[in-house]
């Protein structure tokens, strides 16, 4: 994996615990070619997931924060995606509602050009959902991870960051090993 600011503290853990950890930069952020945008974020994933899956890497989990855990669920979409669960860490529900939220004075929902609606993007997938809630999120407000864990069908789990903010949350072993086991990983 290669180091992609503080998401890199993740990987270690993960390896202590046996897993292997792919870290994707999206299209048209930092070197790579190509237009940043929804879509184009949840082909790549898919892509790379099937990849990973024709090499022997299954099962495979997916690991998204924020904008990643937005793209983690629009290509969760894809009912034939072999993917047997998903960690969620500071999530939103979906992005017009949050655009609207932060730009009340303005029609947001309708300028919003990636829709990001992680609810419905789920509303097919079987495998477990974890919702991780840091509780003093200044970005994300932390009801609209739990809207979207309402949504949720189950199994579906929720942990809360007790005095986290957006940027602050644990990346710890031993918090490592509490996804893992709400996933049943174990």
């Amino acid at each position: 994996a290669r180091r992609r600011g503080t998401r890199y503290i993740m990987v270690e853990p993960l390896h202590r615990l046996g897993y292997r950890v792919l870290i994707m930069e999206y299209p048209g952020y930092g070197a790579r070619s190509g237009r940043p945008g929804e879509q184009a974020f949840a082909e790549e994933l898919r892509a790379l997931v099937r990849e990973v899956d024709r090499t022997g890497g299954s099962p495979v989990y997916l690991f998204g924060e924020s904008l990643g855990a937005a793209v983690v669920a629009s290509a969760l979409a894809d009912p034939e995606l072999p993917v047997a669960g998903a960690v969620l860490v500071t999530p939103w529900n979906n992005l017009p509602d949050l655009a609207q939220q932060y730009f009340w004075f303005l029609p947001a929902r309708q300028l919003v050009r990636d829709r990001y609606d992680s609810a419905a993007n789920l509303a097919g997938f079987k495998g477990p959902v974890v919702v991780a809630v840091a509780e003093n999120d200044e970005t994300i407000p932390p009801t609209e991870a739990l809207k979207l864990y309402d949504a949720l069908a189950y199994p579906k789990k929720l942990m809360r960051f007790s005095g986290a903010g957006h940027n602050n949350w644990p990346r710890s072993e031993e918090h490592t090993s509490e996804l893992q086991s709400r996933l049943h990983l174990v």
